[in-house]
């Protein structure tokens, strides 16, 4: 039996993928501990899959799983899950910014607590000012509208039942740390080292980093409805308040109405509706989207 498995999503990242597994190999083997690693390849452009590949060769205990399109970090570590055979499974970024010794205090909070997963903190990310921000807004807004816990991350330990529960949800935008918490609220915490990037640079860019941050907002989150009845409820009495005041004005001063008054209001007013029915389409698309029932992604190849 296999204690842990060691799941790793990989997109261009030829440069650290041995020096991960060599780390990986070498702190379980001071441990004792059976492992195995998991290796998914998101559709790199690079040699990552030829590395993966030569590392299954050498190692019994490396499973490589090439995906056939680019399906994102959270499917490509959702289908490493699938396919893993540990009773606990880790999950840890391919960029080596955080180190596997650090596995050690994922275990070790995870034997005191009995905790069903345990997130790995960075004490201090070694990201751009302007990412950290974005970071702390977004999981500021996923405590306050969703379930998730305001401090979490890629590198953690769950128990493999609680893993391939929250793996199993066939969803376009899947976020995993909001569906963990669906299935437990026993989550422990504990502080990690977060290095700089030694080799390559990001998959992700400031766009794409905001494009997938609405998207796990609308699918994961009442804010954007919350929003609505918000702008809704300002319009009403801004509405109103123009209202009353040119009423005043026309009973009083016998003004008239005016035509730029009118089209302001018939502008404000229309642009909230517009507003409102643009995140009402978009969940429309989404419903569209999940009725469908695509692939989220194929495996083209699995090496076991």
């Amino acid at each position: 039996m296999i204690k842990y498995s060691v799941v790793v999503p990989v997109f261009n990242s030829e440069d650290t993928l041995e020096s991960l597994y060599d780390k990986t190999h070498e702190f379980f083997f001071s441990k004792g501990f059976d492992f195995e690693m998991v290796f998914v390849d998101d559709y790199s452009t690079d040699n990552s899959w030829r590395n993966i590949v030569s590392l299954h060769e050498r190692h019994k205990n490396v499973q490589g799983i090439k995906l056939n399109k680019n399906a994102g970090q959270h499917h490509a570590t959702s289908c490493g899950i699938k396919h893993a055979l540990g009773d606990f499974i880790i999950t840890i970024d391919d960029d080596l910014q955080v180190y596997p010794e650090e596995i050690d205090k994922l275990i070790s909070t995870q034997y005191s607590t009995a905790a069903d997963v345990v997130y790995g903190i960075y004490i201090k990310k070694k990201h751009s000012p302007l990412r950290n921000m974005g970071s702390i807004l977004f999981g500021k807004i996923f405590k306050k509208y969703a379930e998730t816990i305001s401090k979490g991350s890629s590198f953690k330990l769950m128990k493999a039942e609680i893993a391939r529960k929250s793996a199993s949800h066939n969803i376009r935008h899947l976020y995993l740390d909001e569906i963990i918490n669906w299935y437990t609220g026993n989550i422990a915490t504990v502080d990690v080292e977060h290095h700089p990037r030694q080799h390559g640079k990001s998959g992700y860019n400031i766009f794409s980093l905001v494009f997938i941050s609405l998207n796990y907002i609308v699918n994961y989150t009442v804010l954007p409805l919350k929003m609505m009845t918000y702008f809704g409820l300002i319009s009403s009495i801004i509405s109103a308040g123009f209202g009353l005041y040119f009423l005043f004005n026309k009973v009083f001063f016998g003004a008239a109405l005016g035509f730029t008054a009118i089209i302001v209001a018939i502008f404000f007013s229309t642009s909230i509706l517009l507003f409102c029915f643009g995140i009402i389409g978009e969940y429309i698309r989404r419903l569209f989207d999940m009725n469908q029932n695509k692939p989220i992604y194929h495996v083209d190849i699995h090496l076991k």
